[in-house]
Protein backbone atom coordinates (compact mmCIF):
# COMPACT_ATOMS: atom_id res chain seq x y z
CA UNK A 1 0.00 0.00 0.00
CA UNK A 2 1.19 3.10 -0.94
CA UNK A 3 1.55 5.57 1.96
CA UNK A 4 0.94 9.48 0.50
CA UNK A 5 2.32 11.90 2.45
CA UNK A 6 0.54 14.96 4.40
CA UNK A 7 0.49 18.60 2.64
CA UNK A 8 2.32 21.11 5.11
CA UNK A 9 -0.50 23.15 7.22
CA UNK A 10 0.14 26.24 4.60
CA UNK A 11 0.05 24.64 1.79
CA UNK A 12 -3.45 22.81 2.93
CA UNK A 13 -4.62 26.34 3.72
CA UNK A 14 -3.64 27.75 0.68
CA UNK A 15 -5.47 24.69 -1.32
CA UNK A 16 -8.58 25.09 0.66
CA UNK A 17 -8.84 29.17 0.43
CA UNK A 18 -8.66 28.87 -3.65
CA UNK A 19 -11.59 26.12 -3.02
CA UNK A 20 -13.65 28.50 -0.90
CA UNK A 21 -12.59 31.38 -3.26
CA UNK A 22 -14.27 29.34 -6.66
CA UNK A 23 -17.55 29.09 -4.26
CA UNK A 24 -16.92 25.39 -3.10
CA UNK A 25 -18.85 24.57 -0.27
CA UNK A 26 -16.91 23.50 3.39
CA UNK A 27 -18.09 20.47 2.99
CA UNK A 28 -17.40 19.93 -0.83
CA UNK A 29 -13.93 21.06 0.07
CA UNK A 30 -13.79 18.74 2.97
CA UNK A 31 -15.04 15.99 1.12
CA UNK A 32 -12.39 16.37 -1.71
CA UNK A 33 -8.88 16.89 0.36
CA UNK A 34 -10.04 14.14 2.87
CA UNK A 35 -10.84 16.33 5.43
CA UNK A 36 -13.74 17.86 8.12
CA UNK A 37 -15.80 20.72 7.29
CA UNK A 38 -14.82 21.90 10.75
CA UNK A 39 -11.35 21.81 9.42
CA UNK A 40 -11.96 23.38 6.50
CA UNK A 41 -13.59 26.35 8.74
CA UNK A 42 -10.66 26.62 10.87
CA UNK A 43 -8.61 26.75 7.47
CA UNK A 44 -10.47 29.59 6.30
CA UNK A 45 -10.63 31.39 9.58
CA UNK A 46 -6.83 31.09 10.08
CA UNK A 47 -6.12 32.46 6.68
CA UNK A 48 -9.19 35.26 6.86
CA UNK A 49 -6.92 36.42 10.32
CA UNK A 50 -3.45 36.28 8.48
CA UNK A 51 -5.00 39.18 6.41
CA UNK A 52 -5.60 37.19 3.54
CA UNK A 53 -8.54 39.25 1.51
CA UNK A 54 -9.83 38.52 -2.08
CA UNK A 55 -9.48 42.40 -2.56
CA UNK A 56 -5.77 42.74 -1.19
CA UNK A 57 -2.87 41.36 -3.51
CA UNK A 58 -1.34 38.49 -2.24
CA UNK A 59 2.24 38.86 -1.09
CA UNK A 60 4.86 36.36 -2.68
CA UNK A 61 3.91 32.34 -1.47
CA UNK A 62 6.52 30.62 0.67
CA UNK A 63 5.62 27.00 -0.50
CA UNK A 64 10.11 27.24 -2.28
CA UNK A 65 10.97 28.43 0.75
CA UNK A 66 12.78 31.70 1.80
CA UNK A 67 16.17 30.87 1.79
CA UNK A 68 17.09 27.82 0.13
CA UNK A 69 20.88 25.84 0.21
CA UNK A 70 22.94 26.35 -3.09
CA UNK A 71 21.34 24.45 -5.69
CA UNK A 72 18.04 25.42 -5.06
CA UNK A 73 15.70 26.71 -7.02
CA UNK A 74 13.65 30.18 -5.74
CA UNK A 75 11.24 31.74 -7.64
CA UNK A 76 8.60 34.58 -7.04
CA UNK A 77 5.27 33.05 -7.23
CA UNK A 78 2.38 35.44 -8.53
CA UNK A 79 -0.83 34.74 -8.82
CA UNK A 80 -1.37 32.20 -11.63
CA UNK A 81 1.28 30.31 -10.76
CA UNK A 82 -0.18 30.00 -7.19
CA UNK A 83 -3.55 29.32 -7.90
CA UNK A 84 -1.84 26.35 -10.78
CA UNK A 85 0.20 25.12 -7.70
CA UNK A 86 -3.01 25.02 -5.38
CA UNK A 87 -4.55 22.79 -8.49
CA UNK A 88 -1.50 20.30 -8.39
CA UNK A 89 -1.60 20.13 -4.59
CA UNK A 90 -4.99 19.14 -4.55
CA UNK A 91 -4.37 16.27 -7.25
CA UNK A 92 -1.95 14.79 -4.57
CA UNK A 93 1.58 16.34 -6.03
CA UNK A 94 4.11 18.04 -3.84
CA UNK A 95 5.33 21.16 -4.65
CA UNK A 96 8.60 19.74 -6.19
CA UNK A 97 6.88 17.13 -8.36
CA UNK A 98 4.51 19.69 -9.73
CA UNK A 99 7.34 22.23 -11.03
CA UNK A 100 9.09 18.89 -12.09
CA UNK A 101 6.28 17.12 -13.69
CA UNK A 102 5.24 20.37 -15.33
CA UNK A 103 8.72 21.14 -16.96
CA UNK A 104 8.90 17.64 -18.31
CA UNK A 105 5.81 18.02 -20.04
CA UNK A 106 6.95 21.43 -21.73
CA UNK A 107 10.45 20.53 -22.17
CA UNK A 108 9.24 17.04 -23.99
CA UNK A 109 6.84 19.47 -26.26
CA UNK A 110 9.62 21.40 -27.06
CA UNK A 111 11.73 18.25 -27.88
CA UNK A 112 8.72 17.21 -30.32
CA UNK A 113 8.41 20.38 -31.61
CA UNK A 114 12.16 21.01 -32.91
CA UNK A 115 12.92 17.50 -33.73
CA UNK A 116 9.79 16.19 -35.49
CA UNK A 117 7.85 19.72 -36.57
CA UNK A 118 10.71 21.32 -38.56
CA UNK A 119 11.24 24.16 -35.82
CA UNK A 120 14.38 24.75 -35.56
CA UNK A 121 16.50 24.55 -31.72
CA UNK A 122 16.26 27.30 -29.17
CA UNK A 123 13.22 28.51 -31.41
CA UNK A 124 10.13 28.24 -28.72
CA UNK A 125 7.06 26.33 -29.90
CA UNK A 126 3.31 27.52 -29.27
CA UNK A 127 2.71 24.35 -26.90
CA UNK A 128 -1.57 24.53 -27.46
CA UNK A 129 -2.67 21.45 -25.80
CA UNK A 130 -1.47 18.16 -24.16
CA UNK A 131 -3.55 14.77 -24.16
CA UNK A 132 -4.76 13.87 -20.73
CA UNK A 133 -4.94 10.02 -19.20
CA UNK A 134 -6.26 8.91 -16.45
CA UNK A 135 -2.55 8.51 -13.90
CA UNK A 136 -1.80 4.72 -13.37
CA UNK A 137 -1.01 4.23 -9.65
Amino acid sequence: MTQTAKPLLSQRRATVRHFADQGMSARAIGAHLGISKDTVRRDLAATAQSGARQDEPRQPCPLLGAAPPGGWLTIAVDDDLHDHLAVLLAGGHTVTDAIRRSTELLADAYRTAWDYADLPRGVRPDVICRPVIPATT
